[in-house]
C-alpha cells in the first residue's frame, strides 16, 4: 500500500474503518438507492503544484516566528509584550513571569509596570471587579508592592547557519546551512502541494460522479450508524472536558437538534459517495485478491499503529474484521480507477 493512501481515501470518502463500524459487513443492494451516472472521462481542473520563492520565504518566516527565543533585557524600560518576572512584597515564593498585555492580572495592573526597569519596586494600585470571585475584596481598592526582578522579551531568531543547525539537530536529516534548509523546505512544500492536489483531484472527480448520479435514498441503518458514531464521539469529547454535550454544543454555537440535523446531512453525503464507489466496483467487476488483501492489511496495521497501540496485521484484522478491511481496500481501488480515468484540464484564464 502506498504511503498516505489510507488518509487520501478517508479524506475523499469520509470513512472508512472508523466510521463504518467493525465486524462483519452485511450485503446491501445499493442500486435501490442510486442510479449510477457517468464515471469515466470526468473533467477536473488541474491543480498547480508550483512552489514559488514566496512560498518558501513565508514558510520559513512562520517557523522562525513560532520559535521565538526569550532574551533578557537590561538596558531599557518595560514595554507592552515584555515578560516581567515579579514578586509581591518581596516574597520569594510569589515570583511570577507576567507577559505585559496578556490580561492575566486585574485590569490596570500590567499597564502600571510599563516604563519601569528590572530592580524597580513599584506600588501598583487597582480596583477589584464587582464580580471578583473573592467576596471579601470584590469591588474594593488594593495596593501591591511589586518588585521587578527581571525583564525579558521574545525575539524572532535570524535565519543563520547556526540557527538551522540548532533547529534541525534532532531531525532525521540534520542540516548545516541556510541554503540546505531552504532547499529542504522547498521539497517539503512541493510534497505537500502534490499530496493536496491528489486529494483534491480524486475528491473533485467523485463529487462530479455523485452529481451525475441520481440518489434516490439512503440505507437507514448506515445513516443511523454514522449519526450515532458521531454523537458518541462528541459525548466522549465533552466528558473528557468535564462538560455535558449540550454545553459543548453551545460553545460551538449549536443546539442538539441543529447538531443532529447537520450530522445526518453530512452522513447522507458521505454515504452517497460510498454507495457510488461500491456500485462502480460492482459494475467494473472489481475484487480484492489474497495478495492485495495481505498487502493492504499490513499497510493499515502500520498506519493505524500509535506509540501506545501498535497493531500487527493479525491484531488489526481481529479488531476491525476482514469484511471491513476488504471493503476499504475495494473503495481505494475504485478511487484509483476513477482518478486514472479522469481528464485534467487547465484552469480557465478568463
Amino acid at each position: 500500500m502506498k504511503k498516505g493512501k489510507l488518509f487520501l481515501t478517508a479524506a475523499v470518502c469520509g470513512t472508512m474503518l472508523l466510521s463504518v463500524g467493525c465486524g462483519k459487513k452485511k450485503t446491501t443492494d445499493y442500486s435501490k438507492y442510486v442510479e449510477l451516472g457517468e464515471y469515466k472521462g470526468i473533467e477536473v481542473v488541474k491543480e498547480s503544484t508550483e512552489v514559488t520563492d514566496k512560498d518558501v520565504t513565508d514558510a520559513i518566516n512562520a517557523t522562525l516566528e513560532s520559535n521565538k527565543e526569550t532574551v533578557e533585557v537590561k538596558d531599557r524600560e518595560i514595554k507592552d509584550g515584555d515578560i516581567a518576572n515579579i514578586e509581591f512584597e518581596g516574597g520569594k515564593d510569589t515570583e511570577y513571569d507576567l507577559t505585559i498585555g496578556s490580561g492575566k492580572f486585574i485590569e490596570g495592573f500590567e499597564e502600571q509596570l510599563i516604563g519601569h526597569k528590572a530592580g524597580d519596586v513599584v506600588t501598583v494600585k487597582v480596583t477589584f471587579p464587582e464580580d471578583y470571585h473573592g467576596e471579601d475584596v470584590a469591588g474594593k481598592d488594593a495596593e501591591f508592592k511589586v518588585t521587578i526582578n527581571k525583564v525579558s522579551e521574545k525575539v524572532t531568531p535570524e535565519l543563520t547557519d547556526a540557527w538551522v543547525q540548532k533547529y534541525t539537530k534532532n531531525s532525521e536529516t540534520p542540516l548545516k546551512t541556510v541554503k540546505e534548509y531552504k532547499n529542504a523546505e522547498k521539497k517539503r512544500i512541493q510534497a505537500a502541494k502534490i499530496e493536496a492536489a491528489a486529494i483534491k483531484k480524486t475528491s473533485d472527480v467523485l463529487t462530479k460522479i455523485v452529481e451525475n448520479s441520481t440518489i434516490k435514498g439512503y440505507p437507514k441503518d448506515e445513516v443511523d450508524a454514522y449519526v450515532n458514531s458521531n454523537l458518541e464521539y462528541y459525548e466522549m469529547y465533552a466528558k473528557n472536558l468535564g462538560a455535558k454535550l449540550d454545553d459543548l454544543l453551545a460553545m460551538m454555537g449549536q443546539d442538539k437538534d441543529k447538531f443532529m440535523e447537520e450530522t445526518r446531512k453530512t452522513g447522507e453525503a458521505t454515504i452517497a459517495r460510498q454507495m457510488v464507489c461500491k456500485l462502480i466496483a460492482e459494475k467494473e467487476g472489481m475484487t480484492i485478491s489474497d495478495e492485495e488483501y495481505a498487502e493492504g492489511l499490513k499497510g493499515y496495521a502500520e498506519q493505524y499503529s500509535t506509540q501506545n497501540n501498535a497493531y500487527t496485521p493479525e491484531s488489526f484484522e481481529k479488531a476491525y474484521g476482514k469484511d471491513v478491511v476488504t471493503e476499504n481496500l475495494l473503495i481505494e481501488k475504485v478511487l484509483d480507477f476513477i482518478t486514472e480515468n479522469a481528464v485534467e484540464v487547465e484552469a480557465s484564464t478568463k
